[in-house]
């Protein structure tokens, strides 16, 4: 099997998903996994490799708190990110965030607004995302965060 990163799609496959975990937890179905971080039991793994990309996650805004250098098309170190929001900046460099980049790019005036504000968040090497996922969660200015999970097409 390859692994590839397919972020715009499977964040919206990833979102739906979590509805439907979410109301199988309320009707206490135990086999879906929960909202948040599933566990190690319930979470597809392919060989020895995690399901996720190891030190990024797909964060959406609420409201664009976060401005970028003129022309960005790529990966925006930290120190070039204006943030609107001190809260938002403290948890980011708390987090140890290096960069940040558009998961969505090419024509950005044509996409919806929601779409505009989806970033992919890249962390220092080694820290591990699970520990700082809730937080970012639970900030009051993101609209979802989970990590970057692979999507895998299966060889004949």
């Amino acid at each position: 099997m390859s692994g590839i990163t397919l972020a715009p799609l499977l964040s919206f496959l990833l979102i739906l998903i979590g509805c439907h975990a979410v109301q199988a937890e309320r009707q206490g179905d135990s086999n879906v996994a929960t909202a948040g971080w599933p566990s190690d039991q319930k979470q597809p793994r392919y060989g020895n490799q995690p399901d996720y990309e190891s030190g990024e996650l797909i964060v959406q805004l609420k409201s664009d708190i976060l401005q970028f250098p003129a022309e960005t098309t790529g990966e925006v170190p930290i120190e070039r990110v204006t943030f609107q929001d001190e809260l938002f900046r403290s948890l980011c460099e708390r987090a140890q965030v290096v960069s940040i980049q558009y998961v969505y790019t090419g024509n950005r005036e044509n996409l919806p607004e929601n779409m505009r504000r989806t970033y992919l968040f890249r962390f220092q090497e080694g820290i591990e995302i699970r520990t700082w996922l809730r937080h970012f969660q639970e900030h009051p200015q993101v609209q979802y965060a989970e990590p970057n999970y692979r999507a895998y097409i299966q060889e004949k």
